[in-house]
């Protein structure tokens, strides 16, 4: 009887292992189905920025940097 007991337990304990796993897997299905909705309900356009900038060290030294930087809008489509 008492081996029963105990797998009694151990069965109960990884019953609610599982069910805490699957409550889990529920709520990160849930969370990936809302970003999907959200990025589909978006319009999004790709543009780039680029900026130059010069600087001059005493008259000598000249120096061109040029920065590109990727921009991405979106915009909401109701």
């Amino acid at each position: 009887m008492e081996g029963m007991t105990k797998t009694i337990g151990d069965n109960q304990g990884r019953i609610g292992f599982l069910e805490s796993v699957n409550k889990q897997l529920e709520g990160t299905v849930q969370v990936k189905h809302q970003q999907t909705e959200e990025l589909s309900s978006m319009n999004l356009t790709d543009e780039e920025v680029t900026a130059c900038g010069t600087s001059v060290d005493r008259g000598v030294t000249t120096t061109v940097t040029v920065i590109t930087i990727k921009v991405v809008n979106y915009e909401s489509i109701q």
